[in-house]
């Protein structure tokens, strides 16, 4: 339990966990520490930080029609899009 945590437990671990090991998983496990990175894997949490920020939702197009709105049809979310008729 006292002893370091090492690249070759890591690469065990999420071969047995996560089905592979990435460099930035590898790299983000030995920064987080062995608790933590099976904390992680446990509640399904991502090992790393996101790289990318997504847009809201409130700014998400599909030709050219605003979607998470309000729409006149008075229906809301992803999936509400106004009708032709």
């Amino acid at each position: 339990m006292g002893s370091a945590w090492t690249e070759k437990e890591i690469v065990h671990l999420l071969g047995r966990a996560a089905f592979s090991a990435s460099d930035a998983d590898i790299e983000a496990s030995l920064s987080l520490g062995k608790e933590a990175t099976v904390l992680r894997l446990v509640n399904g949490l991502p090992l790393q930080a996101p790289s990318q920020t997504m847009a809201s939702i409130e700014h998400a197009q599909l030709d050219g029609q605003l979607f998470g709105r309000r729409h006149a049809s008075g229906r809301t979310g992803i999936l509400a899009v106004p009708d032709d008729t």
